[in-house]
């Protein structure tokens, strides 16, 4: 057991393997065992899906991350350091193949872009490099989807965000 870890590595395990029983969910493993949800995700994603990979390095392709069987957390790791001219919160799930990420406009950007649909064709052309790029929740949520693949240096979401500056 590290110095400051209160859970043994068995501990960790058990409830890794916990969440693989029907039904089981993030929320209720937590409570069973008396953890926070987040540890119980990670626990899950460092030992049992590790153990489950073919490679051993508990990743995932690229269309498991939005699987809902496959990853009943989504887009889910906080993204910090975003910057607050544009965005309110934003979200990151890692593939093998690079990265989903899930964030959301502030109020300010939201008003200037109003209901942004990528159906006038400067804007699709704006955002045409980015991946799987989704705005259908953009209206109501200020919500945008998109995937950056490894070694894509350009239509990151960085790029993004100095679209909307």
């Amino acid at each position: 057991m590290a110095a400051n870890s209160k859970y043994t590595e068995e501990f960790k395990i058990k409830v890794a393997e916990a969440t693989r029983e029907d039904g089981a969910t993030l929320k209720s493993v937590g409570k069973k065992f008396g953890v926070n949800p987040t540890l119980v995700r990670n626990w899950r994603i460092k030992y049992a899906e590790g153990t489950q990979s073919e490679g051993g390095d508990g990743t995932m392709k690229k269309n498991d991350a939005l699987d809902q069987e496959k990853n009943p957390d989504g887009i889910a790791t906080p993204l910090t350091g975003l910057d607050d001219e544009v965005w309110d919160r934003g979200y990151y799930c890692e593939t093998d193949d690079g990265i989903w990420y899930e964030v959301y406009v502030n109020e300010n950007i939201k008003e200037i872009w109003g209901d942004f649909e990528l159906v006038d064709d400067e804007e699709k052309e704006m955002f045409d490099g980015f991946s799987d790029f989704n705005v259908s929740m953009f209206g109501d949520y200020g919500q945008i989807t998109f995937f950056v693949a490894k070694g894509d240096d350009e239509n990151t979401l960085d790029a993004l965000t100095e679209i909307f500056i």
